[in-house]
């Protein structure tokens, strides 16, 4: 808690039952959900760094490259038209014509679809995307940063289905903390109602999946199988 850091909303217009939500923020509390600034901007209402994390973390380069050189809402209506008709055909040479038709500045802003463009050609196959990634010299900041938005959505997602489907209370299969370790909290995995009653909705744990510290993952440490999740 940040002992420093208060400030006060006024509502206005709430709507009915506003008071009982307000009780149970304050006797239960809310899910701290990743915020959007994780997710960054959206195309067709998703968010394309959380598909382009899916893509990398699946393998699909190509597809991850694509999502990345997708023009966004900002930019003209014929640059989205040309790129949907390229995603069809294959064709980048004949995109890469009609691209340089447009006014310098949107080429500026399109600058990473134009070079895959001009390194891929027509046609291209996943190791040719695969090249792009080092000949393009692609942030390596940003190639580690998509997963992770990946990663946060997928958190968000998991929460919710867990107070959904098991409520406020501990129940098997949670994981807990069960005390400090040297750098961190080590977690415990429930195996029984009898055992979940020792603990509270406050001592479940639910880490991003693939977070590390040290090489050590506190989920599969914890005992649970990251590969079936």
């Amino acid at each position: 808690m940040l002992m420093g850091n208060w400030f006060g909303l006024r509502i206005r217009g709430v709507c009915e039952g506003a008071s009982q939500k307000l009780k149970s923020l304050q006797t239960v509390g809310f899910i701290n959900y990743f915020g959007m600034q994780r997710f960054g901007f959206e195309v067709d209402g998703a968010s394309v760094p959380v598909l382009i994390g899916g893509a990398l973390l699946a393998g699909d380069i190509k597809m991850a490259l694509q999502l990345w050189a997708r023009p966004s809402d900002s930019n003209t209506a014929f640059a989205r038209d040309m790129y949907e008709e390229w995603m069809r055909d294959g064709r980048a040479t004949k995109a890469l014509q009609r691209l340089k038709t447009l006014p310098r500045p949107i080429q500026e802003k399109l600058k990473l679809w134009k070079e895959l463009l001009e390194y891929v050609g027509d046609d291209a196959d996943e190791p040719k995307y695969r090249e792009a990634v080092k000949h393009l010299n692609l942030p390596k900041a940003m190639l580690h940063l998509f997963p992770t938005a990946y990663s946060a959505c997928l958190w968000n997602r998991l929460a919710s289905r867990r107070i959904r489907d098991g409520g406020l209370c501990v129940r098997a299969g949670d994981l807990v903390a069960v005390g400090a370790g040297d750098n961190f909290e080590k977690l415990k995995r429930v195996e029984s109602d009898e055992e979940a009653c020792q603990y509270t909705i406050n001592d479940i744990r639910l880490p991003q999946l693939g977070l590390q510290r040290e090489g050590i993952c506190r989920v599969s440490d914890a005992g649970v199988d990251v590969q079936k999740l």
